[in-house]
Order: C-alpha cells, then sequence, then structure tokens
C-alpha cells in the first residue's frame, strides 16, 4: 500500500474521512503529474483513460484489501479522463471520477484535470461576521434561484444562452441586493447531465457544474456575494442520484454506491437509485461532499433535498408496506445518516 494512504483509508471504510476529496479523485502531486484514488471494491482491475494516455487505458493498483485503487500518471490540466473498471464478471465499464472537480460541458461527460480549485479570497470580514451570527436576532429574507433560467438569451437556443458565473456576479447579486434579501438560494449548481432535472439528478458531486464557468469562477461568485453583503446557501441531493450506466451506477459491476437489494435501490419517484445511507464509504463520500461546499467553497449552508424519502422506507411509490427489521417505517440507516 502506498505510504501515507493506510490510515486516509481506514477511515474511508470506516464512515469517518469527511474530507476525503483532498485524497480521491485527481490531484497534481508536481508539474506534468497526477495521482488518482477511486473506490471499486469489487473490480478486477481498473485503469484510467484520457487525452494523456490516446483513451487507451493506464491500469491502477489495487490498495491492500481496502477496494480503493490508486496510481501516479503524466498529465496535463484540463485533459479528459475517465475510469474504464473491469466488474467482477470480466465486462468493462466506462465510468466518470465521483470526485471529479470538473467536467467537459454536454453532451460530455469526461471529468477534467482540475485539481481542488483555489481563489484568493476576500470575504474574510463576512466570515468573521458569520461566526458571531445568531440566526433568530435579525431577520433573514432567501431569494431562491435556478441560475439556467435567470435572464437565459432565449433566442440561443435550448442548449446556449446560459448565464456565466460572471454574468451572476455583474447582474444577480446587484439584482438581489437591490430587492433588500440577505441571501442566494441556488437550485444544484453540481454537475448534471439533463437540464429537465433543475440539477436534481447529479453527476458530480465535488463539481460546479460548467454550463456556466469554470470552478474558479463558481468560488468568485461565492466570494462577490459574500464581499456584497450576502449569504449563499445551494440546494444539495444526498439521498438519490441518477441512472446513467457512465456515473454512479452499478460502479464497478455491482451496486456500489446504491443499495445491494434493488428494491430498496429503485426510486420509482423519480427515476433514480437511492444511495445506500447505511454503507461507511458512502457516507464519508456524502459527507465530504458536503464539507466541500461548505468549508472549502464558503458556501453558508445547505438545503438538503428530498429528506423524506431519506428517513421513511415507505415514501416511494409501490413501497407502502416496506418496514425495518423493527417493523416500523423509519429508514434507520437514513435517520443516522
Amino acid at each position: 500500500m502506498i505510504q501515507g494512504l493506510k490510515d486516509w483509508l481506514y477511515l474511508f471504510n470506516s464512515g469517518q474521512d469527511f474530507q476525503s476529496y483532498n485524497r480521491f479523485g485527481a490531484h497534481e502531486v508536481e508539474p506534468g503529474k497526477w495521482s488518482f484514488l477511486v473506490w471499486a471494491p469489487h473490480a478486477q482491475q481498473v485503469n484510467v483513460e484520457g487525452d494523456f494516455n490516446d483513451w487507451q487505458g493506464s491500469p491502477l493498483k489495487l490498495q491492500g484489501t481496502t477496494g480503493c485503487w490508486y496510481g501516479e500518471l503524466a498529465a496535463e490540466k484540463n485533459q479528459l479522463y475517465k475510469y474504464r473498471i473491469i466488474g467482477p464478471d470480466g465486462i468493462a465499464h466506462e465510468k466518470i471520477d465521483p470526485y471529479g472537480f470538473g467536467f467537459e460541458r454536454k453532451p460530455g461527460s469526461a471529468a477534467k484535470l482540475v485539481d481542488v480549485p483555489r481563489i484568493t479570497w476576500h470575504d474574510e470580514d463576512w466570515l468573521a461576521k458569520r461566526a458571531k451570527w445568531r440566526p433568530y436576532d435579525e431577520p433573514l429574507n432567501i431569494y431562491e434561484v435556478h441560475l439556467g433560467s435567470f435572464i437565459r438569451d432565449t433566442n440561443a437556443g435550448p442548449d446556449g444562452g446560459y448565464m456565466t458565473y460572471q454574468d451572476a456576479i455583474d447582474k444577480l447579486i446587484p439584482y438581489v441586493q437591490e430587492l433588500g434579501y440577505t441571501h442566494i438560494e441556488f437550485l444544484p449548481l453540481m454537475e448534471h447531465p439533463l437540464d429537465a432535472s433543475w440539477g436534481y439528478q447529479l453527476m458530480g458531486y465535488f463539481a460546479p457544474t460548467s454550463r456556466f464557468g469554470d470552478p474558479q469562477d463558481f468560488l468568485r461568485l461565492v466570494d462577490a456575494a459574500h464581499t456584497a453583503g450576502l449569504g449563499v446557501i445551494m440546494d444539495w441531493v444526498p439521498g438519490h442520484f441518477i441512472k446513467n450506466t457512465d456515473m454512479l451506477a452499478q460502479f464497478d459491476g455491482t451496486p456500489t454506491f446504491e443499495y445491494t437489494d434493488p428494491h430498496r435501490a429503485e426510486n420509482v419517484r423519480w427515476g433514480t437509485w437511492n444511495f445506500d445511507l447505511g454503507k461507511a464509504q458512502v457516507q464519508s463520500f456524502l459527507i465530504s461532499s458536503a464539507m466541500y461546499w461548505l468549508d472549502h467553497c464558503h458556501l453558508d449552508g445547505l438545503r438538503v433535498d428530498a429528506v423524506s424519502n431519506m428517513l421513511y422506507m415507505d415514501y416511494d411509490a409501490g413501497k407502502e408496506n416496506d418496514r425495518n427489521k423493527d417493523g416500523g417505517r423509519d429508514n434507520l440507516e437514513g435517520i443516522a445518516f
């Protein structure tokens, strides 16, 4: 096992690594050299394929019994890549990086070699004020917005005319200020393939959608809102995920992020898969996602979507009689999460 990874992978597999984004995914270890770490516990082999190897695939090495695969490759920033995972049945599956920090524009779904994004922040006064904030001492007035619809150029066609993150700095922030709101709440800005989902069927839990700009542009939007005296909240979807076969579904050829039981995994109401919230690695993944947006991206809060679906076993269509081991309707794993 790679020196230094052992303890972190123990925490990840125990559901206790809440900053796993600092290790998983792709990271630049030195100019022209990148590390890759991915969880695929039932895979026979994991390869990385991308612009840097003509999409031929370079093997990663399984790290002991952790179910995690690691390797370092020569590559350059912004090159595209995916994982090619050989499942236990010998069938190859092309998959996104669950920890990708940026993706190519749709309809493509490859991740881009961008490390954890960083900018020079200017919101220290806001953060200091936030640390002392008492929520019941002053009014809270939230402006909810879907950035993909706000002042969109309808003449640009169904797949264009988006406002950019920079446009939001120039137009949305002054507009919200003028109306007297205290916070902006964005419908999900995490990467997603389908516009019609409004961002609620996610693929990139650590990546601002490329529709509106690059990850640094998103950070600048948050920074600009804070320096203008506005808080930033975002909808976050930890209960279920999109079914597309090149994304998280059956990630290593078996149920990985979703429940093993297909009845529990299937989300009939939304046509998605339910996360297995009782699985330690899924807990590390999802809580790391929340901490990424709150800590690294300076968001002031997350609105957790579809909580009832996470808390009750009988919430979904066709599951009215589902019960837990004690005979109740509560989803014990969801409550614990």
